[in-house]
């Protein structure tokens, strides 16, 4: 629902990961990576300076850390990870593509 926000027990993390070569064996081995983490809710293949974009979900900072510490950080191939924590949501749709 538009300008719906999201509970205040879920800290919202857009988090951009470099990997340390952009090869078809690296991103596969990424991509299935990620796919065992419920944590990680949508992940997205990019162009420009990251390789993908993961939007994840904790319950608080601490939490994130912890996930960072032990999961993010020791994906496969990762080189490099940048976290952007969501202040507040303004707008969504609801609808994939939409």
């Amino acid at each position: 629902m538009l300008g719906e926000t999201a509970p205040t027990s879920s800290l919202v993390t857009l988090v951009t990961v470099t990997l340390e070569k952009q090869t078809q064996e690296f991103m596969r081995r990424f991509e299935a990576s990620v796919r065992h983490h419920p944590e990680i809710e949508e992940c997205y293949l990019m162009t420009g300076a990251a390789d993908y974009v993961l939007k994840v979900t904790s319950e608080d900072t601490k939490a994130y850390e912890a996930l960072h510490s032990t999961v993010l950080s020791r994906l496969p191939g990762v080189a490099r990870i940048t976290s952007s924590i969501a202040l507040r949501n303004v707008a969504m749709t609801g609808e994939p593509g939409r």
